[in-house]
């Protein structure tokens, strides 16, 4: 580097002999702007460099006085300059004084030096060159570190998508082996089942009159059960209805006695209101008013004990019996219906056949005109 400044100064005395023009001073102008940014950067990083080596002979909280007391620097500078030099600097000066680890980076001005540093090192001084960071100002620089940032924080977001979609794939390709494994497992119980069903439908086949029989019998026991269970509740309705009809009976000889009573009372008193003229007429009225509510009474004891007989109650345990039936012909409709639709339709229209016709069977007959 002291070299070259000697043939620049050596240069600049020839040239002072020559005859000076504006474009001659503009030339000059811009060597020492461009000399002065190469020395301030290569002061920073030795400043740097001892810096750094005299925090490592300072002993803990000697640190910050030795700064106050023996530099202008706060500790926030003193730490940018250590790292231009832990960045930039050379491991060892040169032979011609302080280098830089980067002849690219070394035309540098320390405020674009230290813009640099957001940029890792391995890529730095090919951006460098790339956005041409000798050429442009810190402002234009920091802008392409910031368009750079962007597209490497974009760039990991496309590589953790692809990791993602990868990751999903192999997970679904694990699950469909999982699947597949379970789906060949039970095929093998399918298969063993398979096999004992047909030794056993084999092992029947040589004794179906033993086979016979016996689903025979499962059905007479079938219809045997289901008959006794009907019967035990046409019997359980019976007697409920004969204690209701003997309940009833005497309900209404009770009212039937009050009734007569209230006659008589009302017989003494049209007598009693003919021969002295008194209130008589109040009381009239008044045992004729209980009259009526005791044979309302009595109408709606002997409508409870219509209600109440045998055949209704017989009636009562069939029609349960049918609301039942018909709930669990609606569950096998359904579940025909969501194995095979076509054939639960056919089913559905048989069954609404079936009920207009016991529809039809309640309605009164209409004569013919």
């Amino acid at each position: 580097m002291n070299e070259n400044l000697s043939e620049m100064i050596e240069d600049h005395s020839k040239t002072l002999q020559e005859k000076r023009t504006p474009e001659l001073i503009g030339a000059e102008i811009r060597m020492y702007v461009d000399t002065g940014r190469r020395i301030s950067l290569l002061c920073g990083i030795e400043i740097g460099r001892r810096l750094v080596e005299a925090k490592e002979m300072l002993n803990h909280g000697e640190w910050l006085p030795w700064l106050e007391r023996e530099t202008e620097f706060s500790n926030s500078s003193a730490q940018r300059y250590m790292k231009l030099f832990d960045e930039y600097g050379a491991s060892q000066q040169g032979l011609f004084g302080p280098e830089t680890n980067s002849p690219t980076l070394g035309n540098l001005p320390i405020s674009k030096a230290l813009a640099l540093l957001s940029v890792p090192e391995s890529d730095r001084i090919d951006f460098a060159e790339q956005v041409d960071a000798e050429h442009i100002s810190v402002r234009e620089l920091e802008e392409k570190i910031r368009e750079r940032e962007a597209q490497v924080e974009a760039l990991k977001k496309d590589i953790e998508g692809e990791r993602n979609r990868g990751d999903d794939a192999i997970r679904a390709k694990m699950e469909a082996e999982d699947l597949l494994k379970t789906q060949d497992q039970m095929l093998v119980e399918a298969k063993a089942q398979i096999a004992e069903l047909a030794k056993l439908n084999k092992e029947l086949e040589n004794r179906p009159h033993e086979v016979a029989v016996e689903t025979v019998r499962d059905e007479e026991a079938i219809a045997a059960a289901a008959k006794e269970a009907r019967e035990k509740a046409e019997a359980e309705a019976v007697k409920q209805a004969n204690k209701l009809n003997r309940e009833h009976d005497k309900t209404l000889k009770e009212l039937h006695e009050k009734l007569e009573a209230l006659k008589k009372e009302r017989d003494m008193l049209v007598k009693e209101a003919e021969t002295n003229g008194s209130d008589a007429d109040t009381k009239i009225a008044a045992a004729e008013a209980e009259a009526a509510r005791i044979r309302a009474e009595l109408e709606e004891a002997q409508r409870k004990l219509k209600a109440s007989s045998a055949d209704v109650a017989k009636f009562g345990v069939w029609f349960t019996q049918v609301q039942n039936d018909f709930n669990r012909m609606m569950e096998a409709l359904r579940e025909v219906n969501e194995r095979d639709p076509e054939t639960g339709e056919k089913l559905k229209r048989g069954a609404v056949t079936l009920l207009k016709n016991q529809v039809a069977r309640l309605e009164p007959e209409v004569p013919d005109v």
